[in-house]
């Protein structure tokens, strides 16, 4: 079992042993996450255009529809974050993650109906952008809080390159699958790398959630950001 810690006596962050230990982490959570989202770059466009023969305003439609779930899913992500742990916001984008790549299997297997393959293959993107939306905000607020305020940079910077080098490592990883294999295999990798991601959340520690922080509410956040 885990121990938790108290956030306070995280603020003058880690020694360099332990702080090194949780950027990578960190960094190996985010990359294998945009690592399959890379993965779906690289396979899903080909996929419903000419295996599924629909047109290409249907391919941007299937691609684009992670990001609306991901963007419509950031408030409930932050909120859970806030509220009960970044852990356990990371845990359920990867829980959610690993489901997408089984929507996108199903969506293989039922390529003899079109629709349905379609729908199916639209259920994975969803679950891929809001499991994105947990797991970026979860990670997010648990590694700040692990790291201390002094090492805040740190940890964005770590993020960053896991997000971007997954992303440039995804695509090639997703066309080398299914030209070596099978797209089945490209949507297998999209299925077990948030199973290897969980060995990674298993290297950081867990912390006890703030509860003296006053909470902005939603409503004056999006103010704000409008201006």
């Amino acid at each position: 079992m885990s121990k938790v810690n108290n956030p306070a006596n995280e603020a003058q962050g880690l020694e360099a042993p332990d702080l090194s230990k949780t950027l990578i982490s960190i960094f190996a959570i985010i990359f294998l996450e945009f690592l399959i989202m890379g993965i779906s770059l690289g396979t899903i466009p080909v996929f419903v255009h000419e295996t599924l023969a629909y047109s290409n305003l249907i391919v941007g439609s299937v691609i684009g529809l992670q990001y609306v779930a991901t963007l419509l899913s950031r408030h409930f992500a932050g909120k859970m974050a806030d509220v009960k742990g970044g852990k356990k916001a990371v845990m359920l984008g990867l829980l959610l993650s690993s489901l997408s790549g089984i929507f996108c299997l199903i969506s293989y297997w039922s390529i003899s109906l079109p629709m349905l393959s379609l729908a199916s293959l639209m259920m994975g993107r969803i679950f891929l952008g809001v499991g994105e939306s947990y797991l970026v905000i979860g990670i997010f607020a648990w590694g700040f809080i692990l790291a201390g305020q002094k090492n805040v940079g740190k940890v964005m910077v770590w993020n960053g390159m896991g997000m971007y080098g997954g992303m440039a490592c995804g695509a090639p990883l997703g066309i080398l699958l299914t030209s070596t294999f099978s797209i089945t295999a490209a949507f297998s990798a999209m299925i077990l790398f948030p199973l290897i991601s969980y060995l990674a959340v298993m290297l950081l520690r867990n912390v006890a959630v703030p509860t003296n922080t006053a909470r902005l509410p939603f409503y004056k956040a999006v103010h704000l950001v409008w201006q």
